[in-house]
């Protein structure tokens, strides 16, 4: 029994902060952005409320409260600022003893080194003084919200935005693309009211919007991406026979170095009563191996490349060039761990030969996940060989024949990045919409589309960031 009361205790005690977190403001209770509260308070913590249990969620939020939250956010986000350098803030109201300075000093820099990011915050604070405690208007946060999150992907401009800003406002085309992207709405009598207080529950709602729009920046999708179990096993055996009965005394050595090699990486060091279950020194055997002139050239020669240090740049050129030609050579192109060794001998081989292989293991029967690695690979070392136009070639007919939709949204994404390196962000955006119309059009989108609208959406932002 004692032990009964004893675990109900504890669970209780652990339960207590829980209840506590779900009645710690006592003012919120149906209010209408209860919600956005409790989300910009314990989902993503950027605000707190204050020491009587209340939020006050009607009470006007300071500049400098604001771009407190606006730092916060961004590093939630990993959003940071670009280099060291530290940058003071011009203004003579802002001295390194207040107590937001640094969180504004973040918001100053970040603004200045965003890449998307079209004001500073002295266009939008152009005066010697900031006023940090002075309420934010609701123009002050549509402008500043403008430069720090992405573009639009859709457009409305020809439609009349709030009756209260004219067409002539110098900022009108940005309070336009904010709207656009869902950012901010006016009211029902359709007034923005820009010289409006913003509080601190409509503070909550615009967190959780810039929260979302910037989680589209990270990760980086305009960089060329692998499969997730891209290269699959990372100690294979490559051409050496497949069955273990089938090991002569020169493959059982090298069985015997791989699998040291493996357990060196996983566990660290061999226990003394276990070396004599594995090889002293691998290095050594495998150029042994070598000078005993071992027929499996592929895997003799990937294991030196991959853990012998000492080889100098003429030496890896000679192996990796040897390996390359002893898989051209040999009948059986279908090799358990190629990516692997191509993705190995890359810096060392020669274009022309690497294409060549890669082509020849292209033509053998592989997974949908081998075929793509291999393209992917492929279409890169055309790329570089100013072969563009058949690097990009590569792509159309896998993306259509694909089955796995995380793989098509790979290819896709690729395809895309590596018409941003060649054509430019504009090509790359027109190809993109090519392939949401193609991808709406297919009848199992229903079941994957908020995962291709997410990443269709976060793509489009980047590029457009770079147009």
């Amino acid at each position: 029994m004692k032990r009964w009361l004893t675990i109900t205790l504890f669970l209780m005690i652990c339960l207590l902060p829980f209840q506590a977190a779900a009645i710690i403001f006592n003012d919120l209770d149906r209010h209408w952005a209860e919600e956005h509260v409790y989300w910009a308070t314990f989902d993503v913590p950027v605000f707190s409320g204050y020491p009587d249990g209340s939020y006050r969620p009607d009470q006007p939020i300071s500049r400098a409260e604001f771009m407190t939250m606006l730092r916060k956010i961004l590093e939630q986000t990993n959003q940071t600022v670009l280099s060291d350098r530290a940058v003071n803030i011009p203004y003579s109201d802002m001295p390194a003893s207040h107590w937001a300075y640094h969180h504004i000093q973040f918001v100053y820099q970040y603004l200045e080194e965003a890449q998307q990011a079209d004001l500073t915050m002295q266009q939008i604070y152009p005066t010697s003084l900031l006023l940090p405690s002075q309420p934010i208007s609701r123009y002050e946060v549509a402008l500043l919200t403008h430069s720090l999150t992405t573009p639009s992907i859709s457009s409305n401009q020809e439609t009349a935005l709030f009756v209260d800003i004219p067409p002539t406002d110098p900022h009108y085309r940005r309070l336009v693309e904010l709207a656009d992207n869902g950012m901010i709405s006016g009211y029902e009598d359709g007034t923005f009211r820009p010289t409006n207080q913003l509080t601190r529950a409509e503070a909550a709602v615009m967190a959780q919007k810039i929260y979302r729009d910037l989680s589209f920046l990270t990760p980086d999708r305009l960089t060329i991406a692998q499969p997730p179990d891209a290269q699959g096993y990372q100690y294979p055996t490559l051409d050496m026979p497949a069955r273990r009965t089938d090991f002569s005394a020169l493959d059982r050595r090298m069985d015997n170095v791989i699998a040291t090699l493996e357990y060196k990486a996983i566990v660290g060091v061999i226990p003394f009563d276990e070396q004599d279950l594995y090889d002293p020194d691998p290095i050594e055997t495998l150029w042994d191996l070598k000078n005993e002139n071992y027929p499996h050239v592929i895997a003799n020669n990937y294991y030196l490349l991959a853990y012998d240090s000492e080889l100098q740049l003429e030496r890896k050129r000679e192996l990796s060039e040897e390996a390359l030609l002893a898989y051209i050579e040999q009948d059986e192109k279908q090799l358990d761990g190629f990516m692997l060794f191509v993705n190995q001998v890359n810096l060392y081989s020669p274009a022309g030969l690497m294409e060549s292989a890669v082509k020849a293991f292209m033509d053998t029967p592989l997974s949908e996940e081998e075929r793509v690695e291999a393209v992917i690979f492929l279409s890169t070392l055309l790329q570089q060989q100013g072969k563009r136009d058949e690097a990009l070639a590569l792509y159309p007919p896998l993306i259509n024949s694909v089955t796995d939709y995380e793989l098509k949204l790979l290819l896709i994404r690729n395809e895309v990045v590596m018409r941003l390196q060649i054509y430019g962000a504009q090509n790359a955006l027109s190809a993109l919409g090519q392939h949401w119309e193609n991808l709406v059009d297919e009848s199992r989108y229903w079941f994957y589309e908020e995962i291709i609208r997410d990443e269709f959406t976060a793509l489009t932002k980047q590029l457009l960031i770079q147009n």
